[in-house]
């Protein structure tokens, strides 16, 4: 994403402008210096940091949603991050998430290879002085068929 921003301007955005220097107050000489027009800055930044949905793919669009079904219907969760500053934020909590997990198979009472879907239900009672606890768990299974 930095090499975006060093990518020289095209001439067209560069305007040129005399810049009187000084030493001690005392006027020393004049300089031409570039300076790039503020409306080829915004394009740039916004082309790298805003989301316009008209620019965006369908897949694009739809990703997150797509990601975030898939990931509960397997018994995960998304983190989902619209705002670079944001990272670090995801990252603690993921990584916590990870230390603090526990894992419980599952056998079926039931081995029928029906190809069909079938609906799991998990409880769990959190210990008392224990507000922040969360399942994450598959809804179901199909079945192999026969």
């Amino acid at each position: 994403m930095v090499s975006a921003l060093e990518v020289p301007f095209e001439p067209s955005q560069i305007e040129w402008r005399v810049m009187n220097t000084t030493k001690n107050g005392q006027p020393m000489r004049g300089q031409v210096v570039p300076y790039a027009d503020q409306r080829a800055y915004t394009d740039r930044l916004n082309a790298l940091f805003i989301f316009d949905e008209a620019q965006r793919t369908r897949a694009e669009r739809e990703g997150p949603d797509l990601l975030g079904a898939l990931t509960r219907i397997t018994g995960g969760r998304t983190i989902a991050i619209r705002n670079l500053k944001k990272i670090k934020d995801a990252a603690e909590k993921l990584s916590v998430e990870l230390r603090n997990q526990y894992l419980i198979a599952y056998r079926p009472s039931d081995l029928t290879h029906d190809g069909k879907w079938h609906k799991i239900n998990l409880r769990v009672t959190p210990p008392k002085n224990d507000s922040h606890l969360r399942v994450y768990a598959k809804r179901g299974y199909y079945a192999p068929p026969e």
